[in-house]
């Protein structure tokens, strides 16, 4: 099983209401289509979309803290790999640099 953090934009545009999205496979219809089987978990949680001021941003961090204390530590892990590129500067690769000791153990 697979889980999805997935946002909606409201209708005034304002506002992001977040969602869990259960991936739980699928199957073949009585016509060949392969059907997946998914459910949906509405969280009740509301962010600003674009927060223009310290308020409205710091607003969204506490929603989301309070979003990773009540998810199960299956779904928390899957939802912060997911958030991690975003959170951490890309990385191309890594290597060996000039004056830099070389453990062989590390690796």
């Amino acid at each position: 099983m697979k889980v999805h953090l997935r946002k909606r934009l409201q209708k005034k545009g304002k506002r992001i209401s977040l969602y869990l999205e259960y991936y739980k496979g699928s199957r073949k219809s009585d016509e060949g289509k392969v059907l997946s089987i998914r459910e949906y978990e509405h969280l009740g949680i509301l962010l600003h979309n674009k927060p223009s001021t310290p308020l409205q941003k710091q607003e969204n961090k506490e929603k989301i803290e309070e979003l990773l204390e009540s998810l199960e530590p299956k779904e928390r892990l899957e939802l912060v790999i997911k958030i991690l590129p975003f959170i951490l500067p890309k990385v191309d690769k890594i290597g060996h640099t000039y004056n830099e000791p070389f453990d062989a153990g590390f690796f």
